[in-house]
């Protein structure tokens, strides 16, 4: 991809906001010309799927259409993973934890879990809560010589148009539900044709207990913005922040050796919260997320005399920065989690100049 990286590719992408990717391509784990860090830890992307072309044409032609969810939200979390598969009993732990962790009156938000077998259940338990954000925690299944990427619903396999009607946000919790590269037929994009505005996904197969973090976190900030102690007000900016601040866990999560030194309390207060808490503000840019990251860790080890062995960790077998692997389809940006903010200028006295 070097050809991409033309002088005007990059002024372009240095002054951008946010992008829209009308590709198959997944650019944001490219790396910009004096970046180490991802494209996408730079700026939040949002993919437009184009497979067929027409429905491409169709989608974009429809109306806007924004969720405003300021007041409010309902999640669901359909569970389709069986409960004699180990992931599926770790999966439920996680998730009932987060939703009695995530319910509040006060801000109207409401998290309800649900176990499925089968797609008709699936179906039912959709049409029965009618929830604004619906999280499928599943299995993905990918086909490489079919080129196609699924989800087992229990026993039962879909590719997402054989689940009725979707609400306008969708978070697929499970592997490799959005491949991209290779243009293949993933349920990440066929769920836009059930009704979804927004779609998150992954590339690969991801960690359970890494995935568990990160969408906690997810609907965490959502609740917070909803409430106005975070200004985040489109889920694609929100998004961004999620992303790109879960890079410790991307880092430690992703290597059990580096995972027990940084969760270890020998040293006093453990790596990861003195990460957290005293080192890292300021100090992680968005162009060298990781190797930021990692600077700072290796100074925390350094002063416990194990830099040698935790730099040895970061080499070998190293760690993969799965945030960078969750993509949004469609268009988040139309999920609106405050609304918008009025700002008048006063002009010394001369009254308001501007709105």
């Amino acid at each position: 991809m070097a050809s991409f990286w033309t002088d005007s590719m990059v002024t372009t992408i240095q002054r951008a906001s946010r992008i829209d990717a009308y590709t198959n391509f997944p650019i944001g784990l490219l790396r910009m010309p004096g970046s180490t860090a991802p494209l996408a830890a730079m700026v939040p992307i949002a993919y437009r799927p184009i497979n067929p072309l027409t429905r491409a044409l169709q989608l974009e032609f429809d109306p806007d259409r924004v969720t405003d969810l300021s007041a409010g939200m309902r999640v669901l979390v359909v569970e389709c993973i069986p409960t004699d598969d180990v992931v599926g009993r770790i999966s439920r732990s996680i998730w009932s934890e987060a939703a009695s962790n995530l319910n509040d009156e006060t801000r109207s938000v409401s998290v309800d879990l649900v176990s499925v077998n089968n797609k008709a259940e699936f179906i039912e338990a959709v049409a029965k809560h009618r929830p604004d954000v619906l999280v499928i925690s599943a299995h993905g299944i990918y086909q490489a010589d079919s080129n196609l990427a699924g989800l087992m619903i229990g026993t039962e396999r879909s590719i997402g148009t054989d689940l009725g009607p979707m609400p306008p946000m969708v978070i697929l919790s499970a592997c490799h539900t959005g491949p991209r590269g290779g243009g293949p037929v993933a349920v990440a994009d066929l769920l836009l044709r059930q009704g979804a505005r927004a779609v998150l996904s992954t590339l690969v197969p991801v960690g359970v207990f890494h995935n568990s973090v990160f969408m906690r976190r997810l609907l965490l900030y959502m609740s917070e913005s909803i409430a106005g102690t975070e200004r985040h007000v489109s889920m694609l900016d929100l998004w961004h922040r999620v992303q790109t601040n879960t890079v410790i866990m991307d880092i430690l999560y992703g290597n059990p050796r580096l995972m027990d030194w940084g969760h270890s309390s020998e040293g006093g207060v453990p790596p990861i919260f003195e990460f957290m808490s005293r080192r890292a503000a300021g100090r992680i840019s968005p162009e060298h997320l990781y190797d930021d990251a990692e600077a700072v860790l290796l100074e925390i080890a350094a002063e416990r005399h194990e830099e040698e062995k935790v730099q040895g960790w970061l080499r070998s077998p190293g760690y993969l920065p799965e945030s960078m692997m969750y993509t949004f389809i469609g268009d988040p940006s139309a999920i609106r989690l405050q609304a918008p903010r009025l700002i008048t200028r006063i002009d010394s006295g001369q009254g308001p100049v501007g709105l």
